[in-house]
């Protein structure tokens, strides 16, 4: 393994250019995923070896990944992230080889995906069937307009609330949980509670442990009543009874008892002996509840417009 030298070797950084990079725990395939990272993604490399990236994201979160990252040099990623993006908000679409819908797929896309606007392309307001769009490699294709949106109008309209979070999270239903999963593809639990987010112009930490240590702290009592939507819950080990619980499981409230959350699938359940759904585990295991939206620009709680890799 080989540590990059800034003062010889400028490509330290790069964007990913899959729809879902995968990051592993170590350089080989058969590691153990830890996360993963979204399409049209800055990331800073601290390694490498082989064909291997040791990189992380915007949230600081590092992992190997392997033939998913573009290199570039800083003047290279300056260019990249002042060109024009535009970012997938269906939760799977493919990019196109020409404007004709059913034409052969140069990629797929997931739902926070981001390209570049290619060539001259059509301002937000000119018709057209597909946005020309380009990849941090260099390939070009056709996304269907009705898959994406320009990134600069998506921001000026990505408020996270706590019914824009519900709304989002519920979009997620019957997904299938995958240790490490981020993307819409599949998600573990606080892969879940970062992507609900993040399509609501949020950055938040990657694990559970990192989330129960931003936002504002909720009381809770056997009522839940000062339990409001969009707050996140976390659990522990029902034998942990330090002061300083153990996280393992976090979910997102829909306001009282009820709550989502990512466990074997996404599906809402309720800490309530009275609803069907009622999850005796969960509920045994409840150790705190944060609040994070109105917290947005506090430690770990980052809105997107605010970074230069999303045009801030």
């Amino acid at each position: 393994m080989s540590s990059i030298d800034t003062s010889t070797d400028e490509h330290t950084h790069g964007v990913v250019t899959l729809s879902v990079a995968n990051l592993h725990e170590s350089p080989k395939l058969s590691a153990p995923l830890v996360s993963q990272l979204l399409m049209g993604t800055t990331v800073t490399i601290l390694r490498a070896q082989d064909r291997w990236l040791y990189v992380h994201g915007p949230d600081k979160y590092p992992g190997w990944t392997v033939q998913s990252v573009q290199r570039m040099n800083s003047v290279e990623i300056d260019s990249w992230q002042c060109r024009r993006k535009v970012i997938v908000t269906a939760a799977h679409a493919y990019v196109r080889r020409s404007r004709v819908l059913d034409s052969g797929v140069i990629s797929d896309v997931v739902a926070g995906d981001i390209l570049a606007l290619a060539g001259d392309a059509p301002t937000p307001s000119e018709a057209g069937s597909c946005h020309p769009v380009a990849f941090p490699d260099g390939r070009t294709g056709f996304l269907d307009r009705t898959c994406g949106e320009p990134l600069s109008a998506w921001l000026g309209t990505a408020h996270a609330t706590p019914d824009t979070i519900v709304a989002t999270a519920q979009r997620f239903m019957g997904t299938p949980y995958l240790w490490g999963g981020a993307s819409t593809k599949a998600l573990d639990c606080s892969g879940f509670v970062k992507t609900v987010f993040f399509l609501n112009g949020m950055i938040l930490p990657r694990d559970a442990v990192q989330q129960a240590l931003v936002g504002e702290h909720v009381p809770i009592d056997e009522t839940m009543a000062q339990v409001r939507p969009g707050d996140l819950l976390f659990f522990a080990p029902k034998a942990d009874v330090t002061a300083s619980p153990r996280i393992t499981h976090v979910g997102i409230s829909l306001g009282g008892a009820r709550f989502i959350q990512a466990s074997g699938y996404v599906r809402v359940s309720s800490l309530s002996p009275a609803d069907p759904d009622y999850a005796t585990d969960r509920a045994e295991a409840l150790v705190s509840v944060r609040r994070v939206l109105g917290s947005e620009g506090t430690v770990g709680i980052t809105p997107m417009r605010l970074l230069p890799e999303y045009g801030g």
